[in-house]
């Protein structure tokens, strides 16, 4: 019989919101989209207004939400104020079960973090 570890964290374990830019980078000389992504990663505690934060990359300077009352700015808030509301004090912990991360090759350096 296989073995299966499940990872779980508690609600109030959650911090922040992470957003990592998809969108290419510019070239600092010519001011064109170049082949490589962007990349940059922009951590959000959840204690502000996250969504006000996603209108550009602070890297790139694309633009990753077109407005803040967009559906995307209004999902982002509902999401910021579920948290809130799980983290009450219940008679309960609530847990979320996290997916298992992918298979590495036996030869892949280890994962970090």
């Amino acid at each position: 019989m296989p073995a299966q570890e499940k990872r779980y964290i508690e609600v109030s374990d959650i911090l922040s919101l992470r957003c990592d830019c998809k969108l290419k980078s510019k070239s600092k000389i010519t001011l064109k989209e170049t082949s490589e992504q962007c990349g940059a990663s922009l951590s959000l505690p959840l204690k502000e207004d996250a969504a006000s934060f996603l209108l550009t990359c602070p890297k790139c300077g694309g633009q990753w939400v077109t407005d803040v009352n967009s559906d995307h700015a209004k999902a982002i808030r509902a999401f910021e104020g579920a948290l809130a509301g799980l983290k009450a004090n219940f008679n309960f912990r609530l847990y979320l079960e996290l997916a298992q991360p992918p298979h590495l090759p036996s030869d892949a350096p280890p994962r970090i973090g």
